[in-house]
Parts: C-alpha cells; structure tokens; sequence
C-alpha cells in the first residue's frame, strides 16, 4: 500500500513521500451505451483474495430479479489456485449458466470486453490499488468495489459514496441496472 509506505517514511524519517499511482491503460474505443451489454465483468487474478464467490452471490440477487442479468469472470488461475477455481466453477454451475469464465485472453481482447461490458463488480477487500477496476471505470463502465474501510462495495470512478451491496444488492443494482434513467 502506498500511503502506509508514505506514512512510514514520515514516521521515520520526517519527509513526506509524494504516492504516484500507476498509468490506467487506455480502454478501447468504448461502444455506445445503448450497444454494451448490460452485464457484468469481474477481471483480475483468480485467487481467494479477490473474493469471487462473493462477487457470484451478489450478482445472484440481483439475477434473480433481473434474469437478463450475465456475469463474465476473466482471469486466469495457476496450480496454486486450481482448488479455489474448481469451487467456483462449481458455485457457477450451481447458480446457473448465466455465469461464464474467460482466461488467458490478451490485454486487447480484455480491454474490448470492457468497452463493451456496462457493468464491473470487484470483491477483493482492501484492495488498495486495484489496476482491473480502475481499468474498468476508465473503459465507462459502472463498477462497484468494496469499501476499504468498511469492507461494503461502494460505487467506484465518480466519488458517489458508499453503497452497502449485502442484502439489499438486489434493489439497488436491479435499479441501476433495469433503469438508464436512475440516480445514485
């Protein structure tokens, strides 16, 4: 993290260090809205940390009153992961076949995914940095990450505040979702 880096270097040695994030990529030309699909993305390494599970059932609730609803999970899991990505292919299989993986795709081909995606939801808690969320909002689309204090997703890229997704997910996301003209 680096403003604990930051404030550890004030700490100990009384200069304040300057955090510089780095570069979003740029996305790819972003489709028109009324062309995206109103799914879902979740993008990053498939690992337990990212907490894909809870992305899965949140989004559930939210099929469940908007069937139309889809998720795209894109990442790639080694041998050190095989497990967690076993588990959430049976998760997946559980919940329906509205849930879908994508691994080893080329940064194009993730970042046309973005353009034309409406919708990201990211699950890791205390994720400081995250370069697949941040890489998501910078493609237009609306993403919902986990508050880092709180560990409640709040919606991320537009300093809305804090939207609590567990239990009401469904409500608010639905809303968001079914709705082109609902405020946050």
């Amino acid at each position: 993290n680096s403003a604990w880096t930051a404030a550890k270097i004030w700490q100990f040695h009384g200069v304040e260090a300057r955090v510089v994030y780095p570069p979003v990529a740029d996305p790819a030309p972003a489709r028109p809205w009324h062309e995206r699909a109103s799914g879902f993305l979740a993008v990053g390494r498939i690992a337990p940390e990212k907490a894909l599970e809870r992305v899965m059932r949140t989004l559930a609730l939210v099929h469940a009153r908007q069937p139309s609803v889809t998720l795209t999970i894109v990442g790639t899991s080694d041998h050190w992961t095989a497990a967690y990505m076993d588990s959430l292919r049976r998760l997946a299989a559980s919940l329906g076949p509205w849930i879908t993986f994508r691994s080893d795709l080329t940064h194009d081909e993730v970042r046309t995914l973005m353009a034309g995606t409406r919708y990201g939801l990211h699950g890791m808690l205390e994720e400081h940095f995250g370069m697949a969320p941040a890489e998501m909002v910078r493609a237009g689309m609306v993403v919902w990450v986990p508050d880092a204090d709180k560990g409640e997703p709040s919606v991320d890229g537009s300093g809305l505040g804090e939207i609590s997704i567990e239990p009401w997910a469904g409500g608010f996301v639905v809303s968001t979702v079914v709705d082109p003209e609902y405020t946050l």
